[in-house]
């Protein structure tokens, strides 16, 4: 029985522990937060860039200058073959919502390159090092992750919010209903990188902690 629970657990492994596909990046826009992480997002920027002189990447930057700035720039300007954010959390969520507001067709890999206060995403992508993840964006790695599409129980069908890796939910107080549309969330495979890759088609998937997927 031992051997048998051993031989599934490998199987289940294989199965959600999908291999890297590569991209060939050659003009990528950085979108740098220069608040986030105590102010570390120039000071990232500069260490990441000979990581792309390197590889004979062209870099646009872009500088945020208020909060969802990097979520609009996600979602207007024309885009080259990767947008990638230098920053924490915050600046990935921007930019997952910016991109999953365009078209399908119309969307890009996008990354992340820790430089903020909060980088549990990146952390759970394996990027825990600011040059190593540029590394990675260079390189074209991406992964399939998991996004959850939140949305009101009265207008199912509209999308109010994506989530990477975090949603919080609270139960409104029963005097406060007025107040508070019930939510219901849908987890959806979504192909975005290891840095992320918005490529992809949308399974409902239950959803777990840390980006685990059963579908």
């Amino acid at each position: 029985m031992h051997a048998v629970r051993s031989a599934l657990a490998s199987v289940l492994l294989q199965l959600l522990i999908l291999p890297a596909a590569a991209l060939q990046p050659r003009r990528v826009h950085l979108v740098v937060n220069p608040y986030g992480g105590g102010g570390a997002g120039l000071a990232t920027l500069d260490s990441v860039l000979p990581v792309f002189e390197a590889a004979s990447i062209e870099v646009t930057t872009l500088i945020t200058e208020y909060a969802g700035h990097a979520g609009e720039m996600a979602r207007t300007v024309p885009l080259l073959d990767g947008f990638v954010g230098i920053g924490g959390d915050g600046t990935a969520h921007e930019i997952a919502n910016g991109m999953l507001q365009r078209e399908a067709d119309d969307r890009v890999a996008i990354g992340i390159i820790p430089a903020g206060s909060g980088n549990t995403w990146a952390f759970d992508l394996g990027l825990e090092d600011a040059e190593d993840a540029a590394r990675v964006v260079a390189a074209g790695e991406t992964v399939p992750v998991d996004v959850m599409a939140i949305s009101s129980i009265g207008e199912p069908e509209r999308v109010r919010e994506y989530a990477l890796n975090i949603a919080g939910f609270a139960h409104a107080h029963p005097h406060a209903h007025a107040m508070h549309a019930p939510v219901h969330a849908t987890c959806m495979h979504q192909y975005m990188p290891r840095a992320c890759h918005a490529h992809g088609v949308h399974t409902p998937c239950t959803c777990r902690a840390r980006g685990t997927r059963h579908c």
